[in-house]
């Protein structure tokens, strides 16, 4: 019994020291594997935007303990000292030395500072890095003693079974021998129902707090989910506070839509959400459950396990696990109940916001409607109003073109360098293109007058139309088509449209507003800053902008006003410059043609005239001495004969080419009168029909501003005013002009071009010194009578037209009587001559007779 005694304990020591051997390494494992924890990386600063790194010197430096000072050495012996001393002494004499002549033989070493103090560093920088340190260090403390708290529980529950099982070894093995030697048997056994009731023990603590922590989680997770569905239920408030942001029914409309979307997807959230829930606390659940089945499956069901339990401890743990089980399922039936019935709650919230949120919809889609239609019709009456104000810009822009058009009239350089049909037909483009830029800014001139109400005379332009449509008659050419006011204007008058516009959109808007304000309250307005609170102020505030519609026309029609009076003095001026310019190109024109002809008549003349003169030499060669041999009488009777045929055709071709010459200078001279009196009438009746500043009411402004710019009229336009005035003041024939402020004078004709006036004189038998044969007379010529003279209104446009008509008439006086000049003197030149030969021609026979 001794023997098994100390057998017993001799093994009861063993298994105490490979208990104690067991919690040491477990000891040992733990601190390993927190210092294992303790050496963890550290995460790099950021600082404005960089990462720094603490370098491992650094760290240990700010957070490694300083260090115990080292105990002073204790006092040797005086004998070992002074021996110390002296021996120190010594060696510091010989280092003395040999450090003198170190330094003898090396140079003076190059002290470098510190790169790293001379950098200036910024207070805001260290401020930043000193924060981000202390932040870092302290979340990395809060890990840190977490997880070492967490190791430290773990290693206190071990170190608790550990020494609970070793007490009860060592209590056991202390017993009196007696009650040593009777449970001998019964050690093993006990020590293992120990550890069965420790690891049940510790299991159903597990169990229970893994209960209570899916409670918790329950209820943060609720928490969370509550806190979600409050923000998407709040989704549709934020709607509702957003319709009075909505500026349109459109708008509206969208935003209901989207609305209708966000509460089908709040509610599906919510499903989801609560969906996900159940699964997720059926999940904890089901692992709950099979973590308790997993331990009676590893203990209570396997052979070999379930060997070692008593089957009371199997029933009574079994009941307990099962109780918990039961708890288990009663806490997710609870939650699933509770789930639901939050998900039907959450629902009608939604369903209830939505409704509230459709239920003020209404409201305000009646005040959108009606500041829609507000809007509306004030924004067509104003885009009425700009059109009609864009009708004025479209035709003073025309007008302008026109005016611009007439200034840059004149005849190209080709129609200049060619012939008198190429002059011709430039000059009847010309003159077709003046007249119809005349034609249409006389009726632009009056379609605008008559839009601004500012006209007080009868213009009618269908006068000049007729005398352009005669004269493109008269080239053959296709009629110009009568403007058309309606391609300018949709209405009669500017004051018109405005009365129309705003008496229909005030109709319009009164109606809208009465409709509104007879089901509308006050408080019921939704957008009280735009929509007044009765109708009387909705009126009153209608009647203000339309009259400010109303101010704004005025305005226009002052500035269009002030644009046409400015449009009829340059038309005016430009219409005093269109006649000089085609009467330039008449003169040119008909001069040329007129030269022409003359040129062609002298030509055949030369011709005619260079045989005679041929054959006349002919005969003085032919006139030889040896004619006055009897024999040779026949041949000179037949040269006596033929050089007097010769003096008679000459004659003949003398007074024939003449005749043609006169009769072609007449011709000419009477198609430059009718050409010119033709040009004339129409320029009259073209000019006669425009819009002058008179013909407006604006004619004080022209007359207040002439007298004060009369100073910086030039000296050269002040000379043509007072000839103007000159003129005007003279004695003629006037006389009144219905419905037109001027007068309508008869304008003196200058004489007409005429043989006469071209430098001819006396009559043809003068010219070639000799009678006309018999039944012959010389011709004469008579110029046709000019009609009825020129009238036109008394306007300085008209007396422009009169001067540069005379100025022509004169110019082309002056060019004809050149030409004219000229082809008489060949023909002089050739009656001498031949009058000369006629005179030799007797005294050259007479020589041969006498010989």
């Amino acid at each position: 019994k001794q023997e098994d005694a100390e057998g017993g304990n001799a093994g009861d020591t063993e298994a105490e020291a490979e208990a104690e051997a067991e919690a040491q390494a477990e000891g040992e494992g733990q601190e390993a594997e927190a210092e294992v924890e303790e050496e963890e990386p550290l995460e790099p600063l950021d600082i404005g935007g960089s990462k720094y790194e603490l370098a491992a010197d650094i760290y240990k430096k700010l957070f490694q303990p300083e260090p115990e000072p080292e105990p002073e050495p204790e006092p040797a012996a005086e004998g070992e000292e002074e021996g110390e001393e002296e021996g120190e002494a010594g060696a510091d004499e010989g280092e003395a030395g040999e450090g003198e002549g170190e330094e003898a033989s090396k140079e003076p070493e190059l002290v470098i500072p510190d790169p790293v103090e001379e950098i200036p560093v910024s207070e805001r920088l260290m401020r930043e890095i000193l924060e981000h340190t202390q932040v870092e260090m302290l979340a990395h403390i809060v890990v840190y003693s977490s997880d070492k708290m967490a190791a430290i529980r773990s290693w206190a529950t071990m170190q608790e079974e550990h020494l609970t099982d070793e007490l009860d070894s060592r209590l056991r093995s202390h017993r009196p021998r007696a009650g040593r030697i009777e449970e001998e048997d019964r050690e093993f056994r006990s020590v293992e129902l120990a550890g069965q009731r420790r690891r049940f023990d510790r299991h159903l603590r597990k169990a229970v707090h893994a209960l209570k922590r899916q409670r918790q989680e329950y209820e943060q997770e609720c928490a969370s989910m509550d806190g979600e569905i409050e923000r998407l239920v709040q989704r549709i408030h934020h709607a509702k506070q957003h319709l009075s942001t909505t500026a349109s029914v459109k708008g509206l409309d969208i935003r209901i839509r989207e609305t209708q979307k966000l509460k089908a997807k709040l509610v599906a959230n919510v499903k989801a959400l609560v969906s996900q829930q159940v699964e997720t606390c059926g999940r904890r659940c089901e692992g709950y459950l099979a973590l308790n089945d997993k331990f009676c499956e590893d203990n209570f069901r396997s052979e070999q396990s379930a060997a070692t339990y008593g089957e009371e401890t199997i029933q009574v743990s079994t009941a307990q696990l099962e109780r918990l089980d039961q708890e288990a399922r009663g806490d997710l039936e609870r939650q699933h109940k509770e789930l639901e019935e939050r998900e039907q709650k959450c629902v009608e919230e939604i369903e209830q916001a939505y409704a509230q949120f459709e239920s003020q919809t209404e409201p305000h889609r009646e005040d959108l409607a009606l500041l829609e239609q507000v809007d509306s019709c004030l924004n067509q009456a104003k885009s009425q109003l700009r059109s009609e104000f864009s009708c004025s810009y479209t035709i003073s822009e025309r007008i302008s073109a026109e005016i611009a058009s007439l200034d840059a009239l004149r005849p190209t350089r080709e129609a200049h360098q060619s012939d008198g049909e190429g002059r011709g037909a430039a000059f009847g483009v010309l003159l077709a293109g003046a007249c119809q830029g005349m034609y249409a800014l006389d009726s632009l001139l009056q379609f605008y007058c008559s839009y601004l109400q500012c006209l007080r005379s009868e213009v009618d332009p269908s006068v000049a139309l007729s005398s352009l449509n005669e004269l493109e008659k008269d080239k053959g050419e296709s009629e110009t088509a009568a403007t058309r006011r309606e391609e300018f204007f949709k209405s009669e008058t500017l004051s018109a449209a405005v009365e129309a516009l705003i008496s229909d959109s005030r109709q319009s808007l009164i109606k809208t507003a009465e409709s509104y304000y007879s089901s509308k309250k006050a408080d019921e307005i939704t957008r009280k800053g735009r929509i007044p609170a009765d109708a009387k102020t909705m009126k009153e505030q209608i009647e203000e902008t339309l009259s400010g519609l109303s101010g704004q026309a005025d305005e226009h029609s002052s500035a269009m006003l002030s644009d046409v009076r400015e449009l009829i003095i340059l038309a005016s001026r430009s219409l005093e410059r269109v006649p000089g310019k085609i009467m330039r190109e008449l003169v040119g024109c008909v001069a040329t043609k007129a030269r022409e002809k003359l040129r062609g008549v002298l030509e055949e003349f030369k011709v005619e005239y260079g045989q005679m003169r041929r054959e006349r030499t002919e005969h003085e060669k032919s006139l030889r001495p040896s004619l006055a041999n009897p024999l040779l009488k026949s041949e000179f009777e037949l040269l006596c004969k033929e050089e007097e045929e010769r003096t008679v055709e000459c004659k003949k071709v003398l007074r024939q080419f003449s005749t043609r010459i006169l009769e072609t200078a007449h011709g000419e001279l009477a198609k430059c009168n009718a050409e010119l009196r033709r040009t004339t009438g129409i320029l009259a009746t073209l000019l006669d029909a425009s819009v002058f500043i008179e013909d407006v009411e604006v004619e004080g402004q022209l007359d207040q501003e002439g007298d004060q710019d009369k100073d910086a009229i030039p000296a050269k336009h002040l000379v043509s005013l007072q000839r103007y005035r000159e003129f005007a003041s003279a004695d003629a024939q006037r006389s009144e002009v219905k419905g037109r402020p001027f007068k309508l004078r008869s304008w003196e004709d200058q004489e007409p071009l005429s043989l006469e006036t071209i430098g001819w004189e006396g009559t043809l038998t003068d010219l070639l010194g000799s009678n006309p044969e018999e039944g012959e007379e010389d011709p004469s010529f008579e110029q046709e009578p000019s009609g009825d003279p020129l009238k036109s209104f008394e306007t300085p446009q008209a007396f422009a037209l009169v001067v540069t008509r005379n100025r022509a008439q004169k110019n082309l006086r002056e060019e004809l009587s050149g030409a004219f000049r000229t082809i008489l003197e060949e023909i002089k030149a050739s009656v001498v001559e031949e009058s000369e030969w006629q005179k030799k021609w007797p005294k050259m026979l007479q020589g041969l007779s006498d010989l």
